[in-house]
């Protein structure tokens, strides 16, 4: 899932006109990160994102 995400955003960031760091084709690595908040309070999250 994570993959066809990076994959889309890539394909409209190349159709905005935006070019790609270094001249790659891709816009990011094929890595990711994932992580969970457990069952934290989402204004915490909202919080912790915003700052």
């Amino acid at each position: 899932m994570v993959n066809a995400l990076k994959g889309v955003s890539s394909r409209r960031y190349g159709q905005a006109g935006y070019p790609k760091a270094y001249g790659n084709d891709a816009l990011g690595s094929p890595s990711y990160f994932v992580a969970s908040i457990g069952e934290g309070p989402l204004e915490v999250l909202k919080q912790y994102i915003q700052n």
